[in-house]
C-alpha cells in the first residue's frame, strides 16, 4: 500500500509539472557594422532571458548557401537571464566577397530560438609575394633565383631536373615535380624551403611528355603516361588516381576541372585526333569528338569554360571551347595565315595569344583589346594585381604592361619564372 501511495505522489509531481512551451528570447546589441574586410574582427552581445534557466548559447557566421564559415563561439548558460559578448575574427583568406550573416542560436533545453544579423565581407586582397626564377644547371641541377630590387639574387639549388613548376595558393608555397635519382618528385618550397617531398608512386620512364596539368582545388597535378593511361599525383601526399584512354589512342594534353578530365589524344598509327571528357572521378568517358590536327594547347578556366586551341592546315588555328560536356568550335577566334599562333596562354579571365606578327591581348569574347611586339616565348605568366606581363623569350625576361603590351624592362638568365601570390 505505501509503495503505491509512493507511486501516486510521483505521478502527481510529474503531472503538476508546467511544460515549457516559451522559447527563450534574444536581443542582440552588436553587431552594428553592414560591411567588414579580411582581418577585421566581429564584435558581437546579446541579452538573453527565458522563464527557465537558460542552457546554451552557440554564435557563427554563415554564407548566403547556409554554410557556416570562420570560428564559433559557444557559451554555457546556468541562470534565467545572460549578457554575452565576443568577437570572431575574419581570417579565412580564401573566404569570398559576398552577403554573410552572424546566427545566435539559444536554447534552453526544451526550446530553441534563433536570431540574426546580415553584412557583407570584402574578401582579401591577392598579393604578390614573390618571383622566382629557375635555370636549369645540367640535367640534375636546378638553380632558384628571387626578384629583389629588379635584379635576381641566388636563392637555392635543387638536385632535379625540372619537370613542372606551379604556384600552390593553397599552401601559399610553390610546386616543383623533377626528376630525381629516385624517379619523379614533387617539392614544395615556401619562401626558399624546403617543406615536403613526394615521390611518384610510378616510375618516371611511364610519363609520356615533359609536362603536366594542376589542379589547384584538389592541388594535384595530372600527367599523361606511355602505356595511354592519364596518371593523377598528389604533391601533398593524399592519393593517386588513373584511368585508361579508349581504344588504341594516347593520351597528349590535358585539361582538370573538380568533375572532368578533358584530354587531347592521337592514333600514333593513322595520325587520328580528337578530345575526349571524362568523369574525373570514375574516368568513364562522357564525349568524344574527332579532329582534323592535333591540339597545342588546353586551359581549364571553369568547370564549363575549358579552351582548346588548334593549329589546323593551312595556317589556320581554331579555338575551341567545352561548355559542359560538348565541344564546339569558337568562331570568333580565326586567324588569317599570315598570323600563325604561335604560343596561348589563358589566365584569370584573359586570353593572351602569340602570332607570328605580334603579341595580342583579347577578350574571351574574341575582339582584341591590345596589340604588342612579337617574341618567341617559351614561357608567358600573367600578374594580374600589378598588371604584368612576364615573357621569356631565350632565357631573357621581358616584363610587359599586361593591358597595352608595350615593354617596360628585361632581365637576363632564367628558363622558367613562377609568381607566388598570398592565394
Amino acid at each position: 500500500m505505501k509503495r503505491l501511495l509512493y507511486i501516486l505522489v510521483v505521478l502527481l509531481l510529474f503531472s503538476c509539472k508546467k511544460e515549457d512551451g516559451n522559447p527563450p528570447l534574444i536581443e542582440v546589441t552588436a553587431p552594428f557594422q553592414s560591411s567588414y574586410n579580411f582581418g577585421q574582427q566581429i564584435q558581437f552581445s546579446a541579452n538573453l532571458s527565458d522563464e527557465t534557466q537558460l542552457e546554451s548559447a552557440v554564435v557563427a557566421v554563415f554564407n548566403s548557401a547556409n554554410q557556416q564559415v570562420l570560428a564559433t563561439k559557444s557559451f554555457g548558460l546556468f541562470n534565467t537571464y545572460f549578457e554575452i559578448d565576443g568577437s570572431i575574427i575574419i581570417d579565412d583568406i580564401y573566404l569570398p566577397t559576398g552577403d554573410y550573416y552572424l546566427q545566435f542560436r539559444v536554447s534552453d533545453g526544451t526550446n530553441e530560438s534563433l536570431a540574426i544579423r546580415e553584412f557583407k565581407i570584402f574578401e582579401a586582397p591577392r598579393e604578390l609575394i614573390e618571383v622566382i626564377g629557375f635555370n636549369q644547371q645540367g640535367s640534375n641541377m636546378l638553380e632558384a633565383q628571387k626578384l629583389q630590387n629588379n635584379q635576381w639574387q641566388p636563392s637555392f639549388i635543387l638536385p632535379l631536373q625540372l619537370v613542372f613548376i606551379q604556384p600552390d595558393y593553397y599552401a601559399q608555397s610553390v610546386l616543383i615535380a623533377g626528376n630525381t635519382s629516385d624517379g619523379l618528385n614533387a617539392l614544395r618550397m615556401d619562401d626558399g624551403v624546403n617543406i615536403s617531398s613526394t615521390p611518384a608512386p610510378f616510375p618516371l620512364s611511364d610519363i609520356l611528355w615533359n609536362d603536366a596539368t594542376w589542379h589547384a582545388a584538389s592541388r594535384t597535378y595530372w600527367l599523361a603516361c606511355k602505356d595511354g593511361s592519364v596518371r593523377a599525383f598528389s604533391g601533398t601526399g593524399s592519393g593517386v588516381s588513373q584511368f585508361n584512354i579508349i581504344g588504341n589512342f594516347f593520351p597528349k594534353k590535358i585539361a582538370v576541372t573538380d568533375s572532368k578530365v578533358i584530354v587531347a589524344t592521337s592514333n600514333q598509327t593513322n595520325s587520328q585526333f580528337r578530345i575526349e571528357v571524362y568523369q574525373k572521378s570514375s574516368g568513364i568517358l562522357i564525349h568524344s569528338t574527332p579532329l582534323s590536327s592535333e591540339i597545342q594547347w588546353m586551359n581549364a578556366l571553369s568547370e564549363d569554360n575549358i579552351w582548346i586551341y588548334q593549329s589546323a592546315e593551312e595556317y589556320k588555328q581554331n579555338i575551341y571551347k567545352v561548355s559542359g560536356n560538348y565541344i564546339d568550335e569558337w568562331t570568333n577566334f580565326r586567324f588569317a595565315p599570315s598570323s600563325e599562333v604561335t604560343y596561348a596562354h589563358l589566365q584569370d579571365g584573359v586570353l593572351f595569344i602569340q602570332h607570328t606578327d605580334g603579341l595580342r591581348r583579347y577578350s574571351l569574347n574574341g575582339n582584341i583589346v591590345a596589340s604588342g611586339s612579337a617574341y618567341v616565348p617559351s614561357q608567358i605568366t600573367y600578374d594580374n594585381v600589378n598588371n604584368q606581363l612576364y615573357v621569356i623569350q631565350e632565357n631573357d625576361v621581358r616584363i610587359l604592361n599586361a593591358q597595352t603590351l608595350q615593354e617596360s624592362s628585361t632581365l637576363p638568365g632564367v628558363d622558367r619564372i613562377v609568381l607566388r601570390f598570398n592565394k
